[in-house]
């Protein structure tokens, strides 16, 4: 489990969720990526905020497709990400169909999983810009 924000000269792009998905269920669901945010973002996951609605969302459709569970745990998530996307959320990119290929050394077949969920979230820009305005105006005021 891990998570990041992409940035750029103007700020905050995107929130990517990685998720190791075969311990989703044994975990709670998706949201317990929020042990892993950014420093910047861990202290936003409380009710009221953009960040915790995504979380509760994410888990509410991994939920709404446990019919998938037999199937995979990817198409599960797969699924769900549609269901967060049809919702509203900007989610791109994600994952993707599964590519099989051989391997050059040993002729097995091996597989290529993308687990991540990057979310293009202006919001994020504006929480962590204004959080560094604060920390700034706190440290002159020393």
């Amino acid at each position: 489990m891990a998570s990041w924000v992409a940035l750029d000269p103007v700020g905050t792009q995107t929130l990517t969720l990685a998720l190791h998905l075969a311990s989703l269920d044994e975990l709670g669901g998706p949201s317990v990526v929020a042990e892993r945010l950014p420093k910047a973002l861990i202290h936003r996951n409380v009710p009221g905020e953009p960040l915790h609605a995504l979380l509760r969302d994410l888990d509410a459709h991994w939920a709404r497709q446990a019919p998938l569970s037999p199937f995979s745990p990817r198409r599960r998530f797969i699924a769900a990400v549609a269901g967060l996307r049809n919702a509203g959320w900007p989610v791109h990119g994600g994952p993707t169909p599964r590519v099989r290929h051989k391997s050059r050394n040993f002729g097995a077949s091996t597989a290529s999983r993308a687990r991540e969920e990057a979310v293009t979230w202006p919001k994020f820009r504006d929480l962590l810009h204004n959080d560094q305005r604060a920390a700034g105006r706190s440290a002159g005021s020393r």
